[in-house]
C-alpha cells in the first residue's frame, strides 16, 4: 500500500489555524470527517480517539513533525491526511519544538500490522528538516522533487490545486 493511495487530498490542510495540542487534535478530527468513511462517526468521536491516544504519549516525534494516529472498529480502510501550521504548535513533540507538520492515520481496528507499517513508512518519508521546510513553506517545485517527502509528487500534485 502506497501513502499516495489512502491519502485524501480533500482533508488536507496547509493553513491549521490550532495554538494549542487540544485545538490542533479538534481541528485534525474536523479535517479527517471530511471523509465519507470516516464522517459517519462524528468530529466528537474522532477527536476522542485521538485525545486519548495522546494520553498514552504525545506522538510528537521531533524535528517538527507528529504522527497522530488512532484505529476505529467498523473502518474498511485507512484514510492519511497532511495539516501544517506555519506557526507551529506545542504538542509535547520529544525534543519540545513546535509541530509545523501532521501525519494523520486512521485505520481499521484490526489491521494492526498495515498500521504500524504506514506509521513507518511517513516516518522514513517525512524526510529530512530542509525537505519538510520546503513543504511548509509551499514550494512545490521544491517539495515535488525530493523523494524523501512525504509530500512527494505523487501527492503534492494532485493535492495543489485544491490544497486549504
Amino acid at each position: 500500500m502506497e501513502l499516495y493511495e489512502i491519502l485524501d487530498k480533500d482533508c488536507c490542510s496547509v493553513a491549521m489555524t490550532a495554538r494549542t495540542k487540544d485545538t490542533a487534535l479538534h481541528e485534525l478530527a474536523g479535517l479527517a470527517v471530511r471523509n465519507p468513511d470516516i464522517a459517519p462517526f462524528g468530529v466528537d468521536v474522532i477527536y476522542q480517539a485521538l485525545k486519548d491516544r495522546e494520553d498514552q504519549g504525545s506522538t510528537g516525534f521531533g524535528d517538527g513533525v507528529a504522527l497522530p494516529h488512532m484505529r476505529l472498529e467498523g473502518l474498511s480502510r485507512f484514510l492519511v491526511l497532511i495539516a501544517a501550521s506555519k506557526a507551529g504548535i506545542e504538542f509535547d513533540a520529544i525534543d519540545r519544538k513546535r509541530v509545523h507538520l501532521f501525519f494523520l492515520i486512521i485505520g481499521p481496528a484490526e489491521k494492526v500490522n498495515e498500521h504500524v507499517q504506514i506509521l513507518a513508512s511517513i516516518s522514513r518519508a517525512s524526510g529530512p528538516p530542509i525537505s519538510r521546510r520546503s513543504c511548509l513553506l509551499r514550494r512545490p517545485a521544491v517539495c515535488s522533487t525530493r523523494p524523501s517527502c512525504a509530500v512527494s509528487r505523487r501527492v503534492w500534485t494532485p493535492l495543489r490545486p485544491s490544497v486549504r
